[in-house]
């Protein structure tokens, strides 16, 4: 997926990146709301809304208002929780399906490809297959972000993401200005020095900070000049999520670097492999040791105009 460009601004483009990312097939996806393979292909501007229903109803994890307009995340927030639940045990998502099949749970369109449609699956049927194979994760985590992830454990409970009152909707996100003389390793280690000025988002889960994203490595997705929104995550590999954006700091023989990428497992020992969304841009494996400052990406902002 990482050699193909997706033009983000068009309703084609994301349900192209959608399928990718759930490694669907265009003929099943076709297959699966009852149209044909070439469906996707052919799609201008938007589509009928009785195919915008039965999307919705066959992959409710994906975020309509994302699909139609750009806006908001790809996944909905409880079906993230629930991949990360996944990377947590060692599977993945369709490793899961297949096993949920064999025991008579029906999950996703994958596993009927050749019919011509598939059943709808809601949000508590997902939920009730994750609970059964992993009793220990919370149901209300799953659905509404409240804290601890597992029953049993001591963190203290706290809610985002729903319903939030006033006061959680207005918190203020630091926005620091990255330099060569205080680059993200130094604001890593030091939050308190170097915020310049704050922003406000409804509804954001917990987050550190924002920074301006540099360089075309992500683009469309992420464009040079955008707010990144970011989490900082402790330097343990076993911390890091396969497969998402973060920002990572890291030096190689002196120099210092700060790149925006997907982060994914390689096959050398003690290394990580750094993955760009624009195709131009080769995959790079640095050594986990080397990584000074590290920190996922939650959000974005996106400047359609300048001025």
């Amino acid at each position: 997926m990482q050699n193909k460009i997706y033009d983000l601004s068009t309703v084609k483009g994301r349900l192209e990146l959608y399928l990718d990312f759930k490694h669907i097939s265009k003929t099943a996806f076709g297959k699966s709301i009852g149209v044909s393979s070439s469906y996707v292909s052919a799609i201008r501007k938007s589509m009928d809304i009785d195919k915008i229903m039965r999307i919705s109803e066959i992959y409710p994890d994906l975020d309509i208002n994302w699909l139609l307009y750009g806006t908001g995340t790809m996944i909905k927030a409880p079906y993230e929780r629930i991949r990360h639940i996944f990377i947590e045990e060692g599977t993945t998502e369709i490793s899961f399906i297949e096993n949920a099949h064999e025991d008579n749970i029906y999950l996703g369109p994958y596993q009927n490809a050749q019919t011509q449609l598939a059943e709808p699956v809601g949000l508590e049927q997902w939920v009730s297959a994750v609970l059964k194979r992993f009793p220990l994760y919370s149901k209300e985590w799953i659905l509404y972000g409240i804290e601890p992830m597992k029953i049993g454990d001591s963190e203290p409970i706290k809610t985002f993401g729903f319903k939030p009152s006033k006061e959680e909707s207005e918190i203020k996100i630091p926005l620091f200005e990255i330099t060569a003389t205080a680059g993200f390793s130094a604001l890593y280690h030091d939050f308190s020095s170097f915020a310049s000025e704050y922003i406000t988002i409804p509804n954001l889960p917990p987050v550190d900070g924002a920074i301006y994203a540099r360089g075309d490595s992500m683009s469309p997705l992420i464009a040079s000049g955008d707010i990144v929104i970011f989490k900082k995550v402790d330097l343990i590999p076993e911390n890091i999520l396969w497969g998402h954006i973060y920002i990572v700091s890291y030096a190689v023989d002196g120099d210092d670097y700060t790149v925006l990428k997907y982060i994914r497992q390689s096959q050398r020992e003690g290394y990580i492999r750094l993955e760009s969304f624009n195709s131009r841009f080769d995959p790079q494996d640095i050594p986990a040791s080397s990584i000074t400052a590290l920190a996922l990406v939650k959000a974005s902002i996106t400047f359609h105009t300048i001025g």
